[in-house]
């Protein structure tokens, strides 16, 4: 394998993720609440999966890293969830046709709200023994704050991601690497949902990079935005496919 996929495959699918976090948290931890999303990969629940090495390994670190940061911002009332999707009709997983156990990016991104508005409670009850039960409520998105930020969000689980929470009225932060189809993409949204009462902003950022100095942009545009959601969706693949 060629030492710059290898590093192409760390720093977008690993690194871009602990550098968004780095990014929002400190106001996050402030104002004591937020929602924090990873994406990994079904691949992290095979046994194995040769000649998909890498990319299962980063998979593997972003469930790892979420389910020690969930622990660590409870206190904070922040939730951190990892979303694993098995296989899904995207341009990543190279699959063309869905099937009763291949949805399309579409259904997968309702589901995926679905579970990011679930917020779950401890209902201690005192009988003969405690006993602690779990109480799932649904979230109103906008609660968190005002702007959800997307990354990787022009195809597949991203796009069709963004495409189901503008329905949120929600402010969006839209970024990828390539700005035409960020604003073709922004003009369509907006087309499409004439009653939308948010803003739609995006910046035009290559998450291969290795250096955190190179999120400044995406610093200085957050400062003053109240985010309530990040969204770390952005990935790469093989160029060859799994299945």
């Amino acid at each position: 394998m060629e030492p710059q996929l290898i590093e192409q495959l760390v720093n977008v699918n690993l690194l871009s993720s602990y550098y968004m976090t780095k990014l929002v948290l400190p106001n996050m931890i402030k104002k004591k609440k937020g929602l924090i999303l990873y994406t990994s990969s079904g691949v992290t629940s095979l046994k194995s999966c040769p000649l998909y090495t890498i990319y299962g390994s980063v998979k593997d670190a972003i469930c790892s890293f979420a389910n020690s940061l969930s622990v660590e911002l409870k206190e904070y009332n922040i939730q951190v969830q990892c979303h694993v999707p098995l296989f899904i009709v995207t341009k990543l997983s190279k699959i063309k046709n869905p099937g009763i156990f291949v949805p399309t990016s579409d259904i997968y991104a309702k589901c995926a709200i679905q579970k990011m508005r679930e917020v779950i409670f401890d209902i201690v009850t005192l009988e003969f023994l405690k006993i602690v039960k779990s109480k799932i409520v649904l979230k109103n998105l906008k609660s968190y704050g005002d702007t959800i930020i997307i990354t990787g969000c022009t195809d597949g689980i991203g796009k069709s991601l963004t495409y189901s929470l503008i329905n949120q009225n929600v402010n969006l932060l839209l970024i990828s690497r390539n700005e035409s189809e960020l604003k073709n993409m922004k003009r369509d949204l907006l087309e499409k949902n004439k009653n939308y009462k948010g803003t739609i902003e995006y910046i035009t950022f290559d998450y291969n990079a290795n250096d955190f100095n190179t999120y400044k942009i995406i610093e200085a545009k957050i400062r003053s935005m109240d985010i309530g959601i990040l969204i770390n969706n952005v990935g790469v693949s093989y160029p060859y496919p799994l299945v």
